[in-house]
């Protein structure tokens, strides 16, 4: 059970005790209430499941360790509130996890995804070593745009856009704070 809390507090978090799908990674993840009780659930397409929330709590943003692609990192969304929990759900080709992104807004999400992702290592992002570019992904018409390409070999962590969306903070791999101005 991993706690994380929706925006709007009913969701306390997911858990991965459903039952497996197939031989072939498919497992089912839980949203769990604050009373303790499954509410819904999602059926995600790999292992090493992590996920975020959109501001308004709409979308869950999600990455696995997808089996049909080595166990590279995948990207994914789906509905997370009401009676559509668990429906709409699309992946969005990008090879990153979702501890590399954040949301601008309910519209946008900026993730910096690594130049050269290797086999295996949706398991373990510390395993990658290349730098990253960031990218921008459009949820409404699921198109991915390259926003930067960092001229300086480095990773980005702790992704945080500014109150006014001008502005990137992230951390490199050294911990260090570092800031991109946004178009």
């Amino acid at each position: 059970v991993t706690i994380n809390w929706s925006p709007n507090s009913s969701i306390v978090a997911f858990s991965e005790t459903g039952s497996a799908q197939s031989a072939f990674g498919r497992q089912e993840i839980f949203l769990i209430s604050p009373s303790g009780e499954a509410v819904g659930a999602i059926i995600v397409e790999g292992s090493n499941f992590s996920s975020i929330w959109s501001p308004s709590g709409e979308n869950i943003l999600y990455s696995i360790a997808a089996t049909s692609n080595n166990d590279r990192p995948s990207l994914w969304l789906v509905d997370g509130s009401g009676t559509d929990i668990g429906s709409g759900r699309q992946e969005l080709h990008v090879e990153t996890w979702v501890e590399k992104c954040t949301f601008k807004d309910e519209v946008f999400v900026l993730c910096a995804v690594p130049r050269v992702v290797p086999n295996y290592s949706g398991f373990d992002h510390r395993i990658v070593t290349s730098g990253d570019d960031l990218y921008q992904i459009n949820l409404t018409t699921g198109r991915t745009s390259l926003l930067a390409e960092l001229t300086v070999e480095m990773q980005m962590h702790n992704l945080s856009v500014s109150e006014d969306g001008g502005r990137l903070y992230f951390t490199d791999e050294f911990g260090r704070l570092n800031t991109l101005a946004l178009r």
